[in-house]
C-alpha cells in the first residue's frame, strides 16, 4: 500500500490497575487474550510478545541490529550503527529478523516496504521506552511480518501520520498527536490484511471542539481491508470518530473483518467508534464516554450508517453521551443485520426528544436490529426506532428514565419485544406477556456497578428459550458469546438473567473481566 493523503470524509483494585496497564501500554503479566467475540489474529501468537533485548555491551556494530539517530549520525562506513556511532537512515531492505532501533527525532517521509517472516519478524522500535523517538513525517507500512513499537508521532501540518498496509504487521505502543484540522482526513489510515493496532494512543486529531463547516479529522480511517484488529488502545480529543470504518462510496465487500475491542475512547467530536460500509464489524468490550460537545450532532457513543453487513456491538460500556448505540439511515437498504448485545449504557442525555437523533439503543436502518441483554439506566429514551423492520427488543433492563418529558420507548414500527425488565410501569410499550416491572436491584448503580444482587427480579427471568442471535454468531465466527458483561458463562441458573449481568452460581462474581472504573481517564 502506498502512502496517501485522504481528502475523503470520512474492566478489585488490582483489576483496575491491570486495565490501566493495558490501556497505557504497560507490560502485561500473561499472554494476551482477545475480547469476547473477537478472534485472535493469525499473527503474532501473543500481541504482548517481549521486545528483543539490546546487545550488551552495544559498543560496536552488531549484525542484524541497526541503530538510527538524528544526532551524530552517518551512513558512510556504518552498515548497522550503534549508540556511539549511529546511522542516519532506516535501511531499505534489512534481512528478516532485523532489529531497527530509533532514537531522537526522525524526520521526513518513510516507506517501510521490507518484510520479516512469521518466525523472524522485523522490529522497528524506540531505543528508550520512557523517552521514545519522535517521528514528524508520514510513514507507510507495507510488506509483512513487522512490529513497530514505542514511537511517538507528532505533527501539526499534515494529514495522515501513518498508513498501515501490507499484511501481518503490528503497530504497538505508538502515540499520535496531530493538530492539523483544515481538511477531511485522519491520523492513521488502516488497510491491508491481518494487521493489528495494539496499546496505541491517539490523543489528538484536529480540534475536538471544532464548530465550523463539516470537516472530519478521525483518529483512524479504514478503507480496503481484510482482517484488522484495534485492541487495548485509547482514542480521545479527536475531531471526528476515534475509528471510522469505511465510507458511503465503498462496497461493503471492500472492507471485511474489522475487530474493535477493549479500547477506551472519550471526548471526541462525533463518536467513539463508527462503521459505514463494511462486512463483519465487531465492537466488543470497549469503554466509551463523554461524547457531549457535538454541536449540531447527535453525540452518540458508537454506531453506524449506510449499508454495512453483520455488525455486532457486544459488552461495551457507554456513558455520559447524548445517545448510546445509534444506527442511522441506509443508502441502498442492503445492510444488516445489526446486533446490540450485553451492553451497559447509562447517563445519557440528549438535546431533544426526537427519536431520529437520540436513544440509548437507537435504530433507523435496514436489515433488522436485535437488542438483547442490555442494561440501560438513567437515560432520556431507552429505545428509539422511528423506522425499520425486523426489530427485536428482549431480555433488557430499562431503569430510571431521566425526567426529560421524552417517551421511554419511542418506537414507531411493529417490533418484537418481551422479557424486558422495567423499573416503572409507565415505561412498558403496549403488551409484554413476560415483562418484569420492579426495581432491578443493582449492586451500586451510583458507582456504575450494574451487577445484580441475589434477590434481583432479573435473576432467572429471561426468555427460557435461547435467543437465536447466539447460535448465529457461533455459526458465522466459530466463537461463543454466551457470556455476560463480566465474562460469566450463561446461564448460571435455571434460565438466563435479564440484563447485561448473570448472577453467578455461588454468588461470587467471575473476576476475569471486572467492571472498568467508570471515571477512567488517560490523557
Amino acid at each position: 500500500m502506498t502512502l496517501r493523503y485522504s481528502r475523503r470524509k470520512s474492566r478489585s483494585g488490582l483489576a483496575a490497575l491491570a486495565l490501566l496497564g493495558l490501556l497505557a501500554g504497560s507490560t502485561a503479566f500473561a499472554a494476551w487474550a482477545p475480547p469476547v467475540g473477537i478472534p485472535a489474529p493469525p499473527w503474532p501468537a501473543d500481541l504482548d510478545v517481549a521486545r528483543p533485548a539490546f546487545p550488551s555491551p552495544w559498543t560496536a556494530e552488531t549484525a542484524g541490529w541497526y541503530f538510527v539517530s538524528s544526532s551524530g549520525c552517518s551512513d558512510t562506513g556504518r552498515t548497522y550503527g550503534h549508540p556511539g556511532a549511529p546511522r542516519c537512515s532506516i535501511p531499505s531492505s534489512p534481512a528478516a529478523g532485523s532489529k531497527i532501533v530509533l532514537n531522537g527525532t526522525i524526520t521526513g517521509e518513510r516507506v517501510l516496504s521490507f518484510s520479516g517472516t512469521s518466525g523472524s519478524p522485523t522490529w522497528v522500535m524506540g531505543y528508550s521506552t520512557t523517552s521514545p523517538p519522535t517521528a514528524t513525517g508520514s510513514w507507510a507500512v507495507e510488506g509483512s511480518y513487522k512490529i513497530l513499537d514505542g514511537i511517538a508521532f507528532t505533527s501539526g501540518s499534515r494529514d495522515e501520520n501513518l498508513a498501515l498496509g501490507g499484511s501481518n504487521n503490528m503497530i504497538r505502543n505508538l502515540t499520535f498527536a496531530n493538530s492539523y484540522s483544515s481538511n477531511n482526513g485522519c491520523v492513521v489510515y488502516a488497510g491491508g490484511t491481518n494487521n493489528v493496532m495494539h496499546r496505541c494512543t491517539i490523543s489528538q486529531s484536529g480540534n475536538w471542539q471544532y464548530t465550523g463547516s463539516d470537516v472530519d479529522r478521525h483518529g483512524v480511517k479504514i478503507e480496503s481491508a481484510n482482517g484488522l484488529w484495534f485492541v487495548d488502545s485509547v482514542f480521545h480529543h479527536i475531531q471526528g470518530d476515534g475509528i471510522q470504518v469505511g465510507d458511503q462510496t465503498n462496497a461493503a465487500s471492500a472492507i471485511n473483518k474489522v475487530y474493535i475491542g477493549r479500547n477506551q475512547a472519550h471526548h471526541n467530536l462525533q463518536s467513539c467508534f463508527w462503521t459505514k460500509n463494511a462486512t463483519d464489524v465487531i465492537m466488543s468490550e470497549n469503554v466509551c464516554s463523554d461524547i457531549t460537545f457535538s454541536p449540531g450532532g447527535d453525540g452518540q457513543g458508537m454506531g453506524g450508517q449506510y449499508d454495512p453487513k453483520h455488525v455486532w456491538f457486544l459488552y461495551n460500556t457507554i456513558y455520559n453521551t447524548k445517545a448510546g448505540i445509534k444506527v442511522s439511515g441506509a443508502s441502498a437498504g442492503t445492510g444488516g443485520p445489526w446486533y446490540m448485545i450485553g451492553n451497559r449504557i447509562y447517563s445519557v442525555q440528549s438535546d431533544s426528544c426526537n427519536n431520529y437523533d437520540m436513544g440509548a439503543l437507537s435504530f433507523r436502518n435496514s436489515g433488522g436490529a436485535t437488542m438483547l441483554f442490555n442494561t440501560v439506566h438513567d437515560v432520556d429514551m431507552f429505545v428509539a426506532v422511528p423506522t425499520g423492520t425486523g426489530i427485536t427488543v428482549k431480555n433488557n433492563i430499562f431503569s430510571s428514565q431521566r425526567a426529560a418529558g421524552c417517551a421511554a420507548l419511542d418506537v414507531d414500527v411493529s417490533f418484537s419485544h418481551d422479557y424486558n425488565l422495567y423499573s416503572a410501569s409507565g415505561y412498558v410499550p403496549g403488551s409484554e406477556a413476560n415483562k418484569v416491572v420492579a426495581a432491578p436491584q443493582f449492586v451500586n448503580a451510583a458507582a456504575g456497578n450494574f451487577a445484580l444482587q441475589a434477590g434481583s427480579p432479573a435473576v432467572n427471568a429471561a426468555n427460557p428459550a435461547e435467543e437465536a442471535a447466539f447460535a448465529a454468531f457461533q455459526a458465522r465466527y466459530g466463537l461463543s458469546i454466551k457470556k455476560d458483561y463480566a465474562g460469566t458463562s450463561r446461564p448460571q441458573g435455571t434460565r438466563w438473567d435479564i440484563g447485561a449481568y448473570e448472577y453467578p452460581s455461588g454468588g461470587v462474581p467471575d473476576p476475569r473481566i471486572p467492571n472498568p472504573p467508570s471515571n477512567l481517564r488517560i490523557q
